[in-house]
């Protein structure tokens, strides 16, 4: 059967697919919007920025497998961002931004040059 002889399912195919993507660019829209450089700094930014780059111990992750900030490429501008808030007058903000920077500081990832 051909797509053209039933334009119905096709046409609720592509909405489906616009609507994911639409989705998925609000997803992108709150990183940048919270956990890049020049945005303002938290408390709330700097341990989700920690949690994701010095998880729990107990979370198990294959050790060269990309994070989240690397997936989405916003890792230096996240990097950035923590480097920002580590320098923070308030150490509830620095804090956990420090002991995110000192885990940026042991990725090998090319996008991290010329920072530290």
């Amino acid at each position: 059967m051909a797509l053209s002889d039933q334009p119905e399912p096709l046409r609720q195919i592509v909405e489906y697919v616009i609507s994911a993507q639409n989705h998925f660019q609000e997803f992108i829209r709150h990183p940048r919007t919270y956990l890049t450089s020049g945005t303002q700094p938290s408390v709330l930014s700097s341990y989700v920025l920690r949690a994701v780059l010095k998880p729990d111990d107990g979370f198990e992750s294959p050790d060269d497998s990309p994070n989240l900030f690397q997936k989405l490429g916003l890792l230096r501008n996240v990097a950035q961002k923590t480097l920002e808030s580590a320098a923070n007058e308030k150490p509830i903000i620095s804090r956990p931004a420090r002991e995110a920077r000192d885990e940026l500081k042991g990725m090998a990832d090319q996008s991290l040059r010329g920072l530290f």
